[in-house]
């Protein structure tokens, strides 16, 4: 029997950060995001997201809002290399 994880690895961080920001409507606060600064780094060195400063504050924006289900195995296929 497969063992679950009980913490997420590095491996899927990532990707789940981009799944947060998805169901944020595309964009966040950054403190109020609960992933690690290397995380949002990792994904603003690949260009998936961006941080902009707001002057209220600043925030991590998904780089391009893809709208089109099909579109997303482009980000699968970045984590994987």
């Amino acid at each position: 029997m497969p063992r679950k994880i009980a913490h997420p690895t590095p491996q899927n961080q990532p990707h789940q950060c981009i799944q947060y920001l998805h169901c944020c409507g595309g964009s966040a606060r950054l403190c109020r995001i609960n992933f690690s600064l290397l995380v949002i780094q990792t994904l603003v060195n690949r260009k998936l997201v961006k941080v902009t400063n707001t002057g209220a504050g600043f925030f991590v924006e998904l780089d391009e809002p893809n709208e089109n289900p099909e579109s997303n195995s482009t980000i699968i296929h970045a984590f994987k290399q």
